[in-house]
């Protein structure tokens, strides 16, 4: 009975919204199970009505405190957006941050908190440092083991954002960003470091030197991180501009990696250059032809070019050149350039539009973005990205692509409604979270 229980509350939760809304109150009443696999799954299954259900964020909040902090709830229900409408569990949350297996899963939960959760900062600190708060001495003093190493980098790289966006930003929280900047065993802990600092803005001004000082990294992807948090952080990372130039003619520090050095250059290169041009635009002007070459290949490139109101004169006709002389993605890419520089340019809308009707998918959905963002043109890109949600390979920028056309994208209501019992379970739980964003009257009720 209890096998059979499980599996038809998984089947209801696999079939999505359309599932799940009217079964709410059966699942409710499954919280408070024996069992704790059972009760754990139907909370998971409710995560999906939590948001607009204050039945069911009672009936949550109480499963979750008698529980101790629901240990088998799913993944994907510690990243859900219902948890800044429960402040109540809070508390609770800050102290799983002392609980080795449970802090990773608290922090992405506090994350969503945003500003909210300023008061589990310490806490956040002590996990961010050390993969959950109390530090180790309470092993020592117990004669436990310590936890495993996966688990506390785990639980150490989702405290960084969730520091991030508490907004405290007093000495403690950027010189903890600054370690992990620095972290010598784990690459995706300084990434999340770099990206950390990033979201600081002038606050990170005091760790600036620092992190110049320390502009290096043994993995690729990591170095590239760090040079764009660099770049993001703007004029205030001015002192940079020495290593970044090295690192844009493809100069890296000898004890590099070959890896480093050979097969991801022209990345770190790219990154380099970019970091330079957002820090003083002014330096971008001798690097356009450079960013340019790029636009077959990185978006990022164009999105830096439409950047620089002030060059306009000198980008829109290389661009325009482009736009010209190249076909696909390269002169997509330049129409959006020029049209984020000159809104009103015919040209550069009518070959962003052909490409919207181009036939290879996605050099469709690429246009399609872009045109939206430049010119928010939602009758000609929301069909698009209709057609392409049925696309596995492509179902991410769809998706995107609908909800960044906010509440114009609600006469896609219909079509999203039939695809709430499609085959595919990933189409089922867009169609609905989408839904559930745009247009959540339409849903069924939450019975």
């Amino acid at each position: 009975m209890r096998t059979r229980r499980l599996r038809a509350i998984t089947l209801l939760q696999c079939l999505g919204h359309a599932a799940v809304r009217p079964a709410a109150g059966a699942l409710i009443e499954t919280l408070s199970d024996p069992t704790p696999e059972i009760a754990a799954q139907a909370a998971s299954a409710l995560g999906l009505v939590l948001p607009e259900s204050s039945q069911a964020r009672a009936a949550f909040i109480t499963y979750f405190l008698r529980t101790k902090g629901g240990e088998f709830l799913g993944a994907e229900m510690w990243s859900g957006k219902f948890w800044k409408d429960i402040p109540e569990l809070l508390p609770r949350l800050v102290h799983q941050l002392e609980t080795p297996c449970l802090a990773g899963d608290a922090a992405r939960a506090l994350q969503i908190y945003g500003t909210n959760a300023a008061p589990a900062v310490p806490a956040l600190i002590e996990v961010a440092t050390y993969g959950f708060a109390g530090g180790y001495e309470k092993f020592t003093r117990t004669g436990r083991e310590r936890p495993a190493f996966d688990l506390t980098m785990e639980a150490r790289c989702n405290a960084l954002p969730t520091l991030s966006t508490t907004g405290v930003r007093d000495d403690r929280v950027p010189e903890t960003f600054a370690r992990a900047w620095n972290e010598p065993d784990f690459p995706l802990l300084r990434y999340n470091g770099g990206e950390a600092i990033a979201a600081c803005g002038n606050d990170a001004a005091r760790i600036v030197p620092r992190m110049v000082a320390t502009l290096e990294d043994e993995d690729a992807f990591t170095l590239t991180r760090k040079i764009n948090a660099l770049g993001e952080l703007g004029p205030m990372a001015a002192a940079a501009f020495s290593k970044l130039r090295a690192y844009e003619r493809g100069e890296f520090p000898s004890h590099s990696p070959n890896e480093l050095t050979d097969a991801t250059a022209e990345d770190i290169q790219f990154a380099a250059t970019v970091a330079i041009c957002m820090i003083a635009p002014t330096e971008a002007a001798g690097r356009l032809d450079r960013l340019a070459a790029h636009l077959g290949q990185r978006t990022e490139a164009a999105r830096c070019l439409g950047s620089l109101p002030g060059l306009a004169p000198q980008i829109i006709p290389l661009m325009r050149d482009r736009l010209l002389a190249e076909e696909g993605l390269v002169a997509a890419r330049a129409a959006f350039v020029i049209l984020r520089l000159e809104p009103g340019d015919a040209e550069a809308r009518a070959r962003l539009l052909a490409e919207v009707e181009n036939r290879d998918l996605l050099r469709r959905v690429v246009a399609a973005r872009l045109l939206l963002e430049a010119t928010h043109d939602v009758s000609h890109t929301l069909p698009v990205f209709l057609e392409m949600l049925l696309r596995p390979e492509l179902r991410f920028e769809a998706e995107e692509g609908i909800r960044a056309c906010g509440g114009a994208a609600r006469p896609a209501v219909p079509r999203l409604l039939g695809l709430l019992w499609h085959p595919r379970g990933e189409i089922r739980r867009a169609a609905g979270d989408i839904l559930r964003e745009i247009a959540p009257e339409t849903l069924p009720p939450i019975q």
